[in-house]
């Protein structure tokens, strides 16, 4: 990944002649650039992105009239089998041309991470793929299920997890706080964000329990505790599941 500024002409790449593979995501900080698709030329303006497969049918290049601003831009290129699904939900909801706040978690993650590059971080086996998976799963989480578009009851079942996981009981109580039942509670939840109320709560305390694995040198038993888990054989059960390796080895890796 990385920050460019371009502003010449010869910055021209057409996807269907690329000497690599993977996903291309390519967001504008500052200037503009254009993206052809279709044999459609688009501007994309600061705060805009494309997201791409390659090779595919795509060009996008700096136009010969730019300014001082030219194109400045953050992108990461990655692959590997697993993005597939990933991509498909997100083109599928909002076409290859991305709008992002820069204000959202995508574009702050991003820019956190290429910080951290450029200060020396390393990136130990197994550990790309965990970048990749959580810059995915907060690209779908911000476009492909934008929360603007909940109803108000998975609205403030979101915000209470996120707030609250690590006290949570049971979905069951959650539902009851708003005033449903449980299974009416579960069918929404699962229509409205395309993941039941049980695993989106678990990814929230997962997410929270690498941070701590990652940063802290608590216990694996009370890191559990904090993250809402009764006990530390059972969190090392579902973080095992979750990431295929254990909680102990999760922390060896990272550091």
């Amino acid at each position: 990944m990385g920050i460019e500024y371009r502003n010449t002409s010869d910055y021209y790449f057409d996807n269907n002649d690329r000497n690599m593979q993977g996903y291309l995501f390519q967001y504008t900080l500052k200037g503009h650039g254009m993206f052809e698709i279709n044999h459609q030329v688009y501007q994309i303006e600061p705060g805009q992105a494309f997201f791409i497969k390659i090779p595919d049918d795509e060009k996008y290049f700096c136009p010969d009239n730019l300014n001082e601003d030219g194109w400045q831009l953050l992108y990461i290129h990655f692959e590997g089998t697993a993005v597939k699904p990933y991509f498909d939900k997100i083109i599928q909801k909002t076409g290859k041309i991305l709008k992002l706040d820069p204000n959202s978690n995508v574009l702050q993650y991003l820019l956190k991470l290429h910080n951290d590059l450029l200060n020396g971080m390393k990136i130990p086996p197994f550990v790309g793929s965990e970048i990749v998976f959580h810059f995915l799963s907060l690209l779908c989480r911000t476009l492909a299920y934008n929360q603007d578009a909940y109803s108000l009851k998975t609205r403030f079942a979101i915000e209470f997890m996120e707030n609250e996981f690590a006290d949570i009981d049971s979905i069951k109580n959650l539902a009851d706080k708003l005033g449903i039942s449980l299974s009416h509670f579960t069918r929404e939840f699962t229509k409205e964000t395309g993941t039941n109320p049980i695993k989106y709560l678990t990814n929230i305390r997962m997410e929270n329990a690498m941070q701590l694995l990652t940063n802290t040198n608590l216990s694996i038993n009370e890191i559990a505790v904090k993250c809402g888990f009764s006990c530390g054989n059972y969190f090392s059960k579902i973080f095992k599941k979750n990431s295929h390796q254990s909680p102990y080895q999760f922390r060896i890796e990272k550091r």
